[in-house]
C-alpha cells in the first residue's frame, strides 16, 4: 500500500511537473474561443420627437476568436510570445421604437431590432508571461489589429395601422423602400469599414492556466487608439482555450 501511495505522489509531481514548458522550449499553440466588445462613448438617439429622445449606450457583443501562439520559455517563470489570430468584435444597441397615436386613432410604428455592428479584425499581440504558480501565468503585452471588415446591421419595421370606425377593423400597411420592398423585418445591412480605423492598438492584460498541454486564458483587450471617426475606443474580452505543441 505504501509503495502505491508513493508512485501515485511520483506520478502527480511528474503531472505537476508538465504543467508548463521547460526553460529553452519553443512551443506552438493553437487557439479558439469567444469574445465580448463594445465601443466606449458610442451611443444612438431614438424616441426622436420634438427634439427629444432617449440615449442608447453601447453594450457588449459576443463573437469569435480564432488563431495561435508561437511561446519561447524564458526560464522556469517567464515566457514570450506572439500570436496571430481572427476576432470579430463589434457592438450592439437596445431595440429602437417609436409609436404615435393620432386624433383619428391612427397609430404610425417604426422600429429597429437587432442593431449590432461586426467589426472583424486581424490582431497580433506580443505578450509576456510571469508564471505566479506552476501552469499559473499573468500575462501582459501590445496588441496591433488590422481591420478586415466592417458591416452594421439592423432589422426594420415600419407600419400604419387605420382603424374602421364602423367596423372597428384595423388595417395595417407596411411602409416600403424606394425599390417596393416592405419593412416588415427587413434586414438592413451597411458596409461601414470607411469610417473605421485601418489598424487598432491595444494593451492585452489577463491570466492563463495550463495543464497537460491545455491552455485556458482570459484577456482584456484595452484600446488605445480611437477605433472610428467618432473618437470610441474598443473594449474587448477574450476567452479561449489551446493546446500547446512543445516543438
Amino acid at each position: 500500500m505504501k509503495r502505491l501511495f508513493l508512485c501515485l505522489a511520483v506520478a502527480t509531481v511528474a503531472l505537476v511537473g508538465q504543467a508548463q514548458s521547460r526553460s529553452g522550449t519553443f512551443s506552438l499553440i493553437p487557439r479558439v474561443g469567444v469574445s465580448l466588445s463594445k465601443l466606449n462613448s458610442s451611443e444612438i438617439l431614438r424616441n426622436i420627437d420634438g427634439g427629444g429622445g432617449e440615449v442608447l449606450k453601447s453594450r457588449y457583443k459576443p463573437g469569435f476568436v480564432v488563431g495561435a501562439d508561437a511561446q519561447y520559455q524564458i526560464g522556469d517563470r517567464g515566457a514570450v510570445s506572439l500570436g496571430v489570430f481572427y476576432t470579430r468584435q463589434g457592438e450592439r444597441f437596445d431595440d429602437m421604437a417609436d409609436k404615435t397615436v393620432k386624433e383619428d386613432r391612427s397609430v404610425i410604428f417604426s422600429g429597429a431590432h437587432n442593431i449590432h455592428l461586426n467589426l472583424d479584425y486581424i490582431n497580433v499581440p506580443l505578450m509576456a508571461h510571469l508564471y505566479l504558480a506552476d501552469g499559473l501565468s499573468f500575462n501582459s503585452g501590445v496588441q496591433v489589429g488590422f481591420l478586415v471588415g466592417a458591416k452594421s446591421y439592423q432589422e426594420l419595421t415600419g407600419y400604419t395601422e387605420t382603424p374602421n370606425v364602423q367596423t372597428g377593423e384595423v388595417t395595417r400597411v407596411y411602409d416600403k423602400l424606394p425599390n417596393g420592398t416592405e419593412l416588415n423585418g427587413y434586414e438592413q445591412k451597411d458596409n461601414v469599414k470607411s469610417a473605421y480605423k485601418k489598424v487598432a492598438l491595444s494593451i492585452p492584460i489577463g491570466i492563463s492556466y495550463e495543464y497537460m498541454n491545455v491552455v485556458l486564458d482570459a484577456r482584456y483587450n484595452v484600446g488605445l487608439a480611437k477605433a472610428n471617426e467618432f473618437g470610441s475606443k474598443d473594449r474587448t474580452f477574450l476567452f479561449t482555450v489551446g493546446y500547446k505543441f512543445d516543438l
